[in-house]
């Protein structure tokens, strides 16, 4: 039985977590997903507490996350760029007895972040959790487009995790020239107002992608 536990560089708000102080921080996005629901090693999963140590994280990044009754975890920390970074996951039963645990070093880029691997394994049987480290992409169409002064046009972001799959956090937009297109922050759909070009801009949890828009 394998569960998996995806790390990921991206944007969010700290949830029950002691962040160091200091510049050039990047948001680290975690999901832990236990198989079969919250039921791991056949023993219930109840929390997992997470410790990110290295130099210049002073104090430790630490933080303490639940299992919710579909078996998955989730939060955000603020690490500090650098290398080493020092990864280690420990998953407790309600009665506080180790159920996994994992020790690993990565590092954290203030750009995109190649998905990193962590191996996390029971303190009884041989099964590992995987962990994947790395960032959120996110890409959107059309990557140009024309658009007439007061016509408009709708424009898509796509945010995908570490591994490839959809992400459900959804893009916010903006434009770079709000005089020559303006665009709904939610949904997308630019206004042309005035000729010229500009850029606008999909962005979520952390990373961004950009569009050129013509007006003639």
């Amino acid at each position: 039985m394998i569960a998996l536990v995806a790390l990921a560089i991206g944007a969010g708000v700290a949830c029950g977590v002691t962040d160091p102080g200091g510049a050039a921080r990047i948001p680290l996005a975690m999901q832990l997903v236990m198989p079969g629901g919250h039921q791991a090693n056949a023993v219930a999963a109840s929390y997992v507490d997470l410790s990110i140590t290295g130099p210049g994280v002073v104090p430790p990044v630490t933080g303490r996350f639940f299992f919710d009754a579909s078996g998955t975890a989730t939060a955000t920390v603020d690490v500090p760029v650098g290398f080493p970074r020092i990864l280690e996951i420990k998953i407790y039963d309600a009665a506080d007895v180790l159920l996994f645990q994992g020790i690993d070093t990565i590092t954290v880029t203030a750009g995109v972040n190649a998905p990193q691997t962590v191996s996390v394994t029971p303190t009884t049987g041989s099964v590992p959790i995987n962990v994947t480290v790395g960032s959120y992409i996110v890409s959107v169409s059309p990557t140009s487009a024309t658009i007439a002064v007061a016509a408009t046009r709708a424009f898509t972001a796509t945010v995908l995790n570490p591994g490839g799959a959809p992400s459900a956090t959804p893009a916010r937009w903006a434009t770079s020239n709000p005089a020559i297109v303006k665009i709904d922050s939610i949904t997308g759909v630019a206004t042309a107002l005035l000729s010229g070009a500009t850029t606008i801009t999909a962005t979520a949890l952390g990373v961004a992608a950009a569009a050129t828009v013509t007006v003639p």
